[in-house]
Order: C-alpha cells, then sequence, then structure tokens
C-alpha cells in the first residue's frame, strides 16, 4: 500500500471518514458476496470526491496500476443513482418486490418473492 503523505486536522479526517463509511453502506450488498471487490467498489464511487479523499484515492489508484498488479475495473464516469439512497435492503434471499413507508417515515416494510417482510 502506498504511504500517505497527506497531513489532515480531525475535520478533515472526519469528513473522509464519512465519505467511506457512506459507500462502504451503499456497497454492502456487492461486498457480502465478493469481498475481494472492496478497493475497486471504494475507488468507484470515491474518486469523485473532492479534497482529501480524492488525494487518498488517488495515491492508492496509482499504487494499485503498475503491471502486475491485481487487475480491477476503474469507472470513467460517475455512477447514476439517486442522491437519496441511503442504505442497501439485506436479509432477503430473493429479488424484492415491494416497500412502503409507515406514516411517520421512520420505518420501512421490504417484501420479497422468498415470502418474507422484512421491517
Amino acid at each position: 500500500m502506498a504511504e500517505l503523505s497527506i497531513k489532515l486536522n480531525p475535520e478533515a479526517q472526519g469528513e473522509i471518514l464519512q465519505f467511506f463509511s457512506k459507500a462502504l453502506q451503499r456497497e454492502t450488498h456487492v461486498l457480502q458476496e465478493s469481498p475481494d471487490l472492496l478497493w475497486q467498489q471504494l475507488h468507484n464511487r470515491l474518486q469523485w470526491v473532492a479534497g482529501p479523499t480524492a488525494d487518498i484515492v488517488s495515491i492508492e489508484r496509482e499504487a494499485r496500476s503498475h503491471p502486475g498488479s491485481k487487475p480491477w475495473l476503474r469507472l470513467f464516469t460517475p455512477l447514476r443513482e439517486s442522491e437519496s439512497m441511503q442504505r442497501v435492503l439485506a436479509g432477503h434471499n430473493d429479488r424484492v418486490e415491494m416497500c412502503v413507508f409507515s406514516p411517520d417515515g421512520r420505518t420501512m416494510a421490504s417484501a420479497s418473492l422468498d415470502t418474507t417482510v422484512r421491517l
């Protein structure tokens, strides 16, 4: 792994951790099946973030792009998804067919073809 030569204040460190946390939440469904894709999935989300997060990703990208490195897929355009996406539904064993929110908007129920309902 490349040595980082970026000096960060505590506020910047917290911001970077928030970006990584959000990216991991959005990639949980992929990483549960293929944990070896961690770098690829994080890179493809975080390369578009400005500031020190992008610097860290850039340094690591250079380290992982040399001949003989393990291959990975790099996106050259940002992911197209709703900014409102917050979580990945997990726990069903088949496709989710329907989701509904409680009247107060704090709880969601999902129904799957595996004949289960999850809250």
